[in-house]
């Protein structure tokens, strides 16, 4: 819908006047309450999504959380909610790439909000596991992701939080071909 003879700053202008306003706090987890899932379910999933050896489509993720949230959302809220959980998935993304801040992150979050983010991880995991193909995951990824789904009664001590951030830091390096 950008006019064709706009000048770059123009079209820049009209990209950011249509891009999602930033997520205000605790506003997924309003949109997502009663629901099946929690934000901190949809976080560990998007990060196992985001990490995947083999791309997933967003069109094959995104109905996942959609269908799980969808009785607690109005007509009105489902484009906010598909926003924020692409914003999420572009946070995930960074996280993976800067350690400290997935371990800042994760190390706020309560041992319920951990179990959360486990839950969703694992479900990910599981859900799209031809997106985990043994042949792409090395002994490291594969008991990284066996402590993840043990830390679903425990969740993680700040130890395990920081080996957890390396882990994913470097299966995102490798995912990057790095």
């Amino acid at each position: 819908d950008v006019d064709q003879d706009a000048t770059l700053e123009e079209w820049v202008e009209e990209a950011e006047a249509d891009a999602p306003k930033p997520e205000r706090k605790g506003e997924l987890a309003r949109l997502v309450k009663g629901s099946a899932i929690t934000a901190d379910w949809i976080d560990g999933f998007l990060m196992s999504v985001t990490l995947a050896p083999k791309m997933i489509a967003p069109n094959r993720w995104l109905p996942e959380i959609l269908g799980s949230a969808v009785a607690s959302l109005t007509p009105d809220s489902i484009q906010r909610f598909a926003d924020l959980i692409l914003m999420r998935a572009n946070v995930c993304v960074d996280h993976a790439s800067v350690p400290a801040e997935f371990a800042t992150a994760m190390s706020g979050r309560s041992k319920m909000a951990m179990r959360d983010w486990v839950a969703g991880f694992s479900y990910a995991c599981g859900h799209f596991r031809a997106s985990w193909p043994a042949k792409s995951t090395a002994p490291d990824d594969r008991a990284m992701m066996q402590r993840v789904s043990d830390a679903i009664s425990t969740g993680f001590s700040a130890a395990e939080v920081q080996t957890l951030s390396q882990w994913i830091a470097a299966r995102h390096a490798r995912n990057m071909g790095a």
